[in-house]
């Protein structure tokens, strides 16, 4: 096959490389660092179907060296049907320059018990900085594909849009890639071991982040 319109016909593959070549040349410079995050997590199940999460948290960036971020999650969450949750969520964030503090809420939907077919969930959240002024509002968008469990491991992989409310237009502010397992100790106690690629869109370089993250949790 050849591309026409050119002095000279080019084939498909030319076509292709060329494309490729020029957008790389054309694209701005991007900043790309590495960060380590780790959480411990606690899971309750109260009356009435009503799910309590409790979640610690630390980020750290310099080469593992500096903890940048610390912040404490609880949130409640409750079936509406048997395959759609709602839930809320309170950070109390412990240390950031920034932030102070996060309220959030979601709604998961997962009809379809296939591994090719993922779960969605949106969630809106408000974060607030540290003379209680609210920054502007977050629309994230999540796609979850949870493969087959193979004896105690449970394999994942999810996309996650981020949108921020500016001027009434959401813009498309950053994503996530993540894969990850998941390791059943027992019916109590399980790990979960990731890897996030994050992809900011910034007015100068963008910024893309590599994340190693593992997380404990314990369930009763």
């Amino acid at each position: 096959m050849v591309i026409v319109g050119f002095k000279n016909k080019i084939s498909t593959p030319q076509f292709i490389y060329f494309s490729l070549f020029f957008s790389l040349l054309s694209s701005e410079v991007i900043i790309e660092k590495d960060e380590a995050w780790g959480s411990i997590e606690i899971n309750k199940s109260l009356p009435h179907k009503i799910e309590l999460e409790l979640e610690q948290q630390f980020r750290s960036d310099d080469n593992f060296q500096n903890i940048y971020k610390m912040f404490t999650d609880v949130s409640l969450s409750y079936p509406l049907h048997s395959f759609v949750d709602i839930s809320g969520k309170f950070r109390f964030i412990l240390a950031d320059d920034d932030k102070e503090k996060r309220y959030g809420i979601s709604i998961k939907v997962d009809p379809f018990d296939k591994f090719y077919i993922p779960s969605y969930k949106i969630k809106i959240q408000q974060d607030y900085d540290h003379n209680d002024e609210p920054e502007n509002m977050v629309i994230r968008n999540k796609f979850t594909f949870s493969f087959p469990k193979l004896n105690s491991l449970k394999p994942h992989i999810y996309y996650e849009s981020y949108h921020i409310d500016e001027d009434e237009e959401l813009v498309y502010d950053k994503y996530r890639l993540s894969g990850g397992v998941d390791y059943t100790i027992n019916s109590e106690y399980s790990f979960e071991l990731f890897y996030i690629y994050k992809y900011e869109f910034k007015k100068k370089n963008d910024e893309v982040t590599n994340i190693m993250g593992l997380k404990f949790e314990y369930t009763f």
